[in-house]
C-alpha cells in the first residue's frame, strides 16, 4: 500500500512541470501575430484558471508586446476572472482577488491600474476595501475605485464610501460618492444622506435629494417634504420624485397607511403631471375607503395625462364601492366622458347586479356610438343576461354596432353555457357567425361553436354565409393588360371545362375556407401582371333576384348566365363583400363566370350570394 502511494506521488510530481509547461506554451500563443491563433489561445487559457494570471499580466505589462497580444491577454484575463465567480468556486474567486490586489498595490501604469480595478469590481470582497479606500484619495484612480466599492458587498465598503464622503470637499466628488452610497441602499447610510440634505453646496444637496428616495425613514421623509415646499424648483421636483419612491417602498413593505398618506400628498402637490399621476396610481393600489370616488372624479381632471391615468387605473383595480361610484358618475356625465364611464362598467365583473341595468339602459339609446360602447362593456362583463341585447344588436343596421355585438358574443355564450343554456348559446354564436365578415371574428366564433359541442367544418361555415365554394379555375392564361382588352373565354356561351386556353386547362377547386376565399396566388402560383378565369354553377329552385357580394384583389368582372353584372378595374386588397351587384337567377342551374386580374402581391376572389335583404342564399353548387 505504501509503495502504491509513493508511485502515485511520483507521477503527480513528474506531471507538474508538464502542466506548467503546457500553460506557458498556451499563454505564449497569445503573442502570435495570427488572429485565429490568439483567439484559440484565449479559449485554451481559461481552464488553467487563476494560475495563469501572473503569465497574463506579464504580457500585458510588457512594453515591447504587440498591441494584439496585449489585447488578447486582457481578454484571457477577463475570462479567467469572470470564470472564478461561478457558483461553488469560492476559493478560486478569492485567489483571483488576491492576485489582482497584489499587483494593484505595486507601482503600475495608470491604464493597468484602471484595468485591474475594473476586474476587482467583479471579484472584490471586504479584503479589497482597504486598498480601494486608499485609492479614493488618488484623483486619477478614485473614480474606478469608487465604482468598485459600489459593487462590493458588505458594511466595510459602505463605511469606506461614507468616510470618504465626510472627508471630501469637492462638490462633484462628494456627489459621486453620494450616488454610490445611494446605489447600495444600506439603511445605515440614512444618517449620512440626511446630513447631506442640509449641505451648503447646492450640487451635493441636489444629489442627496435624488438618492434620499432609497432611505424611507420618517426623518428623511419629513426633510424631503420641507424641501418639496421651500427648495429651488429643481430641488422641489427631485424631492417629490424621491418621495414617490419612498411611498412605493412603504406600500410594498405593507405600510399601506403611511404610503397612502404620502401618495395623496403627491397627487395634491405634485409639480408635474407625471408626479401627480404617480400619486394617483399609488392611491389606487393602497385601497382606502374613499379611493374609488377619488379615482372616478379624477376622470374629469383638467390635465389629460392625469385623466388618462385615472382611466387606465379604473380598468385594472378592484375597489370596494367602485361600481357604485361609476354608476353615480354616469348619471351626470355627458359626451366622451359618459362613453368612458359606460366602457368602465364592463370591467366591474364582480358587481354585475350594480352595473348591468346601466349598461342595458345605455344600449337602449338611439345613438349607435353609445350602443357600441355598451356592447363592448357587455362583452367584458360576460353575463348571460345580456344575450337578448346581443341578439338585437346582431341585426342592427349600423356596422359598428353589429361588430361590437359579434365581439361580445364569445364571452356571453360561455356564460350561458355555464348556466346550462347551451342551446341559447349556440343560437347566439351561429347568428353572430352569419353576420361576421372579418376573418378573425369568423375563426373565433367557429371555435366558440365547437366548444359548445357543435360539429362544423370550414366549408359548412362558408356555405351558411352564402359563399360560392366550388370553383373551376383557368389561370394564369395571359397578361393583365391583354385580358383588360379582350376575352379569352366567351362568357355568352356554355363553358367547355375540357377546353385548353393558351396551354392551360380548367382545374377543379373545392374551398375549405370559412370565408370562401379563392386564393389564386396559391392555386395558380405567385405571379404578377397576370390574370385568369374562375367558373361556378349554382342551383335556384325558382327564378329570383339575387345580390352578389364580391371581393377581389385586384380587377374583377362577373357574368351571370352570360350577362355582365359587375366590373371593377384597379388595384386593391381583398375585403369580404367589397362590391355589390344584382343578378337574376333562373330556375335550375345558373352559370357564374368571373375574370380576376392581378397587378402585384395578392390575387384573390370571394363571391357571396344573398337575397336582396341580405339574407344568405344557401344554393346547391356543383
Amino acid at each position: 500500500m505504501k509503495r502504491t502511494w509513493l508511485t502515485v506521488l511520483a507521477l503527480v510530481v513528474l506531471a507538474l512541470p508538464s502542466a506548467c509547461q503546457n500553460m506557458e506554451q498556451t499563454v505564449q500563443k497569445l503573442r502570435s501575430p495570427d488572429d485565429n491563433t490568439r483567439r484559440q489561445a484565449i479559449e485554451e487559457v481559461a481552464p488553467f484558471g487563476v494560475k495563469a494570471i501572473p503569465a497574463l499580466l506579464a504580457i500585458i505589462e510588457n512594453p515591447s508586446a504587440e498591441p494584439g497580444a496585449v489585447m488578447a491577454a486582457k481578454m484571457a484575463l477577463e475570462r479567467v476572472v469572470y470564470q472564478s465567480t461561478r457558483p461553488g468556486a469560492t476559493a478560486e474567486r478569492k485567489s483571483a482577488e488576491q492576485a489582482l490586489l497584489a499587483r494593484l498595490r505595486k507601482p503600475a501604469p495608470e491604464s493597468l491600474q484602471r484595468f485591474l480595478l475594473r476586474l476587482i469590481t467583479v471579484v472584490g470582497t471586504s479584503q479589497s476595501v482597504p486598498t480601494l479606500q486608499k485609492l479614493l484619495g488618488d484623483k486619477t484612480l478614485r473614480e474606478p475605485a469608487r465604482m468598485a466599492l459600489e459593487q462590493i458587498p458588505g458594511n466595510e465598503a459602505t463605511a469606506a464610501l461614507e468616510r470618504a464622503f465626510t472627508q471630501a470637499t469637492d462638490p462633484q466628488w462628494k456627489s459621486a460618492l453620494l450616488l454610490a452610497i445611494g446605489a447600495r441602499k444600506q439603511p445605515r447610510s440614512a444618517k449620512v444622506v440626511l446630513g447631506a440634505l442640509k449641505s451648503a453646496q447646492p450640487e451635493v444637496r441636489l444629489t442627496a435629494i435624488t438618492v434620499a428616495g432609497e432611505f424611507p425613514t420618517s426623518e428623511i421623509q419629513k426633510a424631503l417634504q420641507q424641501i418639496a415646499q421651500k427648495g429651488s424648483e429643481k430641488e422641489k421636483e427631485a424631492a417629490q420624485h424621491s418621495l414617490a419612491r419612498i411611498a412605493e417602498r412603504l406600500r410594498r413593505s405593507a405600510a399601506a397607511g403611511q404610503a397612502a398618506a404620502l401618495f395623496r400628498w403627491l397627487y395634491a402637490n405634485g409639480k408635474t403631471p407625471a408626479l401627480r399621476s404617480a400619486g394617483l396610481s399609488g392611491l389606487a393600489h393602497t385601497s382606502n375607503a374613499d379611493t374609488a370616488s377619488l379615482l372616478v372624479k379624477a376622470l374629469e381632471h383638467p390635465n389629460p395625462a392625469i385623466a388618462s391615468t385615472a382611466y387606465s387605473l379604473l380598468q385594472e383595480v378592484r375597489l370596494p364601492g367602485l361600481a357604485e361610484a361609476l354608476v353615480v358618475q354616469l348619471q351626470r356625465a355627458r359626451g366622451e366622458q359618459r362613453l368612458r364611464l359606460i366602457d368602465l362598467l364592463g370591467y366591474q365583473s364582480g358587481s354585475p347586479g350594480v352595473v348591468l341595468p346601466s349598461l342595458l339602459k345605455a344600449f337602449s339609446e338611439n345613438d349607435p356610438k353609445v350602443k357600441a360602447v355598451a356592447l363592448v362593456a357587455m362583452g367584458r362583463l360576460r353575463h348571460a343576461d345580456t344575450a337578448s341585447a346581443l341578439m338585437v344588436a346582431l341585426g342592427h343596421e349600423n356596422e359598428q354596432v353589429r361588430q361590437a355585438a359579434i365581439d361580445a358574443v364569445p364571452g356571453v355564450a360561455f356564460a350561458l353555457q355555464k348556466q346550462g343554456k347551451t342551446d341559447v348559446a349556440t343560437v347566439l354564436a351561429r347568428t353572430a357567425l352569419e353576420k361576421a365578415r372579418d376573418r378573425e371574428s369568423v375563426i373565433r366564433l367557429v371555435g366558440v361553436l365547437r366548444s359548445l359541442g357543435m360539429q362544423i367544418s370550414a366549408k359548412d361555415i362558408a356555405i351558411q354565409q352564402g359563399m360560392v365554394v366550388n370553383w373551376w379555375v383557368l389561370a394564369p392564361v395571359a397578361e393583365r393588360n391583354l385580358l383588360r382588352e379582350r376575352e379569352l373565354v366567351n362568357p355568352d356561351a356554355p363553358i367547355d371545362l375540357q377546353a385548353e386556353v393558351n396551354g392551360v386547362r380548367w382545374r377543379r377547386i373545392e374551398l375549405d375556407d370559412p370565408q370562401g376565399v379563392l386564393d389564386l396566388w396559391l392555386i395558380a402560383g405567385p405571379r404578377e401582371n397576370t390574370g385568369g378565369y374562375v367558373y361556378a354553377e349554382v342551383y335556384s329552385d325558382t327564378t329570383q333576384t339575387a345580390t352578389l357580394k364580391i371581393g377581389s384583389d385586384d380587377d374583377v368582372t362577373c357574368w351571370v348566365n352570360g350577362q355582365k353584372v359587375h366590373e371593377f378595374v384597379g388595384d386593391r386588397g381583398l375585403t369580404i363583400d367589397q362590391d355589390t351587384a344584382t343578378a337574376t337567377l333562373q330556375q335550375g342551374w345558373n352559370r357564374i363566370l368571373c375574370k380576376v386580374l392581378n397587378g402585384s402581391d395578392g390575387w384573390q376572389l370571394t363571391l357571396r350570394i344573398t337575397a336582396p335583404d341580405g339574407k344568405p342564399l344557401r344554393l346547391r353548387q356543383r
